[in-house]
Protein backbone atom coordinates (compact mmCIF):
# COMPACT_ATOMS: atom_id res chain seq x y z
CA UNK A 1 0.00 0.00 0.00
CA UNK A 2 0.98 3.13 -1.13
CA UNK A 3 1.28 6.05 1.47
CA UNK A 4 1.10 10.04 0.51
CA UNK A 5 3.18 11.80 3.11
CA UNK A 6 2.57 15.65 2.88
CA UNK A 7 5.83 17.47 3.58
CA UNK A 8 6.32 19.45 6.35
CA UNK A 9 5.92 23.49 5.62
CA UNK A 10 9.98 23.46 6.70
CA UNK A 11 10.67 20.87 4.03
CA UNK A 12 9.30 23.63 1.60
CA UNK A 13 11.78 26.17 2.30
CA UNK A 14 14.35 25.26 -0.09
CA UNK A 15 12.42 24.84 -2.83
CA UNK A 16 10.46 27.84 -2.38
CA UNK A 17 13.85 29.54 -2.41
CA UNK A 18 14.41 28.16 -5.88
CA UNK A 19 11.51 30.36 -7.23
CA UNK A 20 11.28 34.02 -8.52
CA UNK A 21 11.30 36.07 -5.37
CA UNK A 22 9.14 39.13 -4.78
CA UNK A 23 9.24 41.85 -2.76
CA UNK A 24 6.51 42.33 -0.29
CA UNK A 25 6.71 45.64 1.85
CA UNK A 26 6.87 46.08 4.95
CA UNK A 27 6.61 49.00 7.44
CA UNK A 28 7.13 48.80 11.27
CA UNK A 29 4.78 50.47 14.31
CA UNK A 30 4.81 50.76 17.58
CA UNK A 31 2.42 52.26 20.37
CA UNK A 32 3.24 51.86 24.01
CA UNK A 33 3.74 48.01 24.65
CA UNK A 34 2.75 46.85 21.04
CA UNK A 35 4.31 46.33 18.10
CA UNK A 36 3.02 45.96 15.02
CA UNK A 37 4.52 44.70 11.17
CA UNK A 38 2.21 45.30 8.80
CA UNK A 39 3.27 43.59 4.90
CA UNK A 40 2.10 44.26 1.46
CA UNK A 41 1.32 40.76 -0.02
CA UNK A 42 0.19 41.35 -4.32
CA UNK A 43 -2.14 38.78 -5.29
CA UNK A 44 -1.80 35.78 -7.16
CA UNK A 45 1.33 35.35 -4.33
CA UNK A 46 2.38 31.96 -2.97
CA UNK A 47 4.39 32.96 0.49
CA UNK A 48 5.97 30.97 2.92
CA UNK A 49 6.81 33.27 5.89
CA UNK A 50 9.19 32.62 8.82
CA UNK A 51 8.37 30.03 11.88
CA UNK A 52 6.63 32.77 14.31
CA UNK A 53 7.71 31.58 18.21
CA UNK A 54 4.34 32.38 19.60
CA UNK A 55 1.16 32.79 18.67
CA UNK A 56 0.00 36.78 18.04
CA UNK A 57 -3.12 38.58 16.55
CA UNK A 58 -3.25 39.16 12.58
CA UNK A 59 -5.28 41.87 10.95
CA UNK A 60 -5.84 41.60 8.03
CA UNK A 61 -6.83 45.07 6.98
CA UNK A 62 -8.03 44.09 3.40
CA UNK A 63 -7.45 41.63 1.06
CA UNK A 64 -8.51 37.44 0.76
CA UNK A 65 -6.09 34.97 1.29
CA UNK A 66 -5.77 30.71 2.05
CA UNK A 67 -4.21 30.14 4.70
CA UNK A 68 -2.02 26.90 5.49
CA UNK A 69 -0.95 25.85 8.24
CA UNK A 70 0.72 22.34 7.95
CA UNK A 71 -2.27 20.86 9.59
CA UNK A 72 -5.83 20.39 8.37
CA UNK A 73 -7.10 22.37 5.16
CA UNK A 74 -6.45 25.59 4.54
CA UNK A 75 -8.29 28.25 5.34
CA UNK A 76 -10.37 31.42 3.56
CA UNK A 77 -9.59 34.69 5.22
CA UNK A 78 -11.44 37.91 3.86
CA UNK A 79 -10.34 41.42 5.20
CA UNK A 80 -11.34 42.95 7.54
CA UNK A 81 -10.62 40.18 10.00
CA UNK A 82 -8.82 40.23 13.18
CA UNK A 83 -7.77 36.27 14.30
CA UNK A 84 -5.22 34.60 16.82
CA UNK A 85 -2.60 33.10 14.31
CA UNK A 86 -0.60 30.11 15.91
CA UNK A 87 3.31 29.83 16.35
CA UNK A 88 4.79 28.16 13.70
CA UNK A 89 4.64 28.96 9.74
CA UNK A 90 2.50 29.25 7.67
CA UNK A 91 1.91 29.01 3.68
CA UNK A 92 -0.25 31.56 2.37
CA UNK A 93 -1.69 32.38 -1.06
CA UNK A 94 -2.81 35.74 -1.92
CA UNK A 95 -6.30 36.26 -4.00
CA UNK A 96 -6.44 39.37 -3.65
CA UNK A 97 -3.92 42.15 -2.64
CA UNK A 98 -3.76 41.68 1.33
CA UNK A 99 -2.47 44.13 3.62
CA UNK A 100 -1.38 42.01 6.83
CA UNK A 101 -0.88 43.30 10.29
CA UNK A 102 1.12 41.10 12.94
CA UNK A 103 0.71 42.46 16.25
CA UNK A 104 2.67 41.78 19.61
CA UNK A 105 3.06 42.65 22.98
CA UNK A 106 6.33 44.34 23.58
CA UNK A 107 8.08 47.16 24.34
CA UNK A 108 11.30 46.13 22.42
CA UNK A 109 11.61 48.62 19.08
CA UNK A 110 15.20 47.43 18.01
CA UNK A 111 13.95 45.50 14.40
CA UNK A 112 16.66 43.03 14.29
CA UNK A 113 15.97 42.06 18.12
CA UNK A 114 12.17 41.78 17.76
CA UNK A 115 12.99 39.46 14.33
CA UNK A 116 15.84 37.68 16.40
CA UNK A 117 12.89 37.12 19.34
CA UNK A 118 9.51 36.56 17.70
CA UNK A 119 10.35 34.52 14.50
CA UNK A 120 13.20 31.69 13.50
CA UNK A 121 14.59 32.37 9.97
CA UNK A 122 15.38 29.29 8.44
CA UNK A 123 19.31 28.82 7.68
CA UNK A 124 18.16 28.42 3.92
CA UNK A 125 16.57 31.85 4.09
CA UNK A 126 19.47 33.14 5.95
CA UNK A 127 22.00 31.94 3.44
CA UNK A 128 20.21 33.46 0.40
CA UNK A 129 20.16 36.83 1.74
CA UNK A 130 23.60 36.19 2.03
CA UNK A 131 24.21 35.36 -1.21
CA UNK A 132 21.52 37.92 -3.11
CA UNK A 133 23.26 40.59 -1.18
CA UNK A 134 26.64 39.45 -2.65
CA UNK A 135 24.98 39.23 -6.44
CA UNK A 136 23.66 43.18 -5.53
CA UNK A 137 27.23 43.83 -4.90
CA UNK A 138 28.66 42.47 -7.53
CA UNK A 139 26.11 43.56 -10.21
CA UNK A 140 26.62 46.99 -8.59
CA UNK A 141 30.57 47.01 -9.06
CA UNK A 142 30.44 45.77 -12.63
CA UNK A 143 27.52 48.84 -13.54
CA UNK A 144 30.48 50.95 -12.13
CA UNK A 145 33.33 49.83 -14.06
Amino acid sequence: MLTLVEPSLDELVPHMLKEEQITCPVSHHFGPNVYVRAVFIPAGTIALGHAHRSEHLTNLVRGKMAVYTGAGEPVLKEGPDMFLSPAGRKLVYTLEDCLVQNIYSTSETDIETLENTLVDKSNQWTDQQIVDGQIQLLEHVAEVL
